[in-house]
């Protein structure tokens, strides 16, 4: 991900983490990337601007990695009005028109 770090002249740094070298050279390579995100951040901000591409070190993403979602234990779902004691699999059933076979 490449974040903004710097505008300096009229030119907006975005940087991404030096340990993407591969990532860096692409993007500095792409001239057609780089010159309609110019024209995207001119439109944007009324005025002539620049993109350039930059490394630094450590992560270019100051927000932190978001807490991944657990699922609740049984105790802490709610349940409708009435569907206590209602067996999933004869729900997943009725949904899709079948039946439950046991052997």
């Amino acid at each position: 991900v490449a974040v903004p770090s710097a505008v300096r002249d009229g030119v907006v740094s975005l940087a991404l983490p030096a340990h993407m070298p591969f990532h860096l050279e692409r993007l500095r390579e792409d001239g057609d990337l780089q010159s309609k995100m110019a024209d995207i951040a001119a439109g944007l901000l009324g005025g002539s601007v620049g993109i350039e591409f930059v490394a630094v070190e450590g992560e270019s993403d100051p927000s932190p990695e978001p807490e991944p979602l657990k699922v609740p234990d049984d105790d802490q779902l709610t349940h409708a009005e009435g569907d206590e004691g209602e067996d999933p699999a004869d729900i997943v059933a009725d949904l899709l028109g079948g039946e439950v076979v046991t052997e």
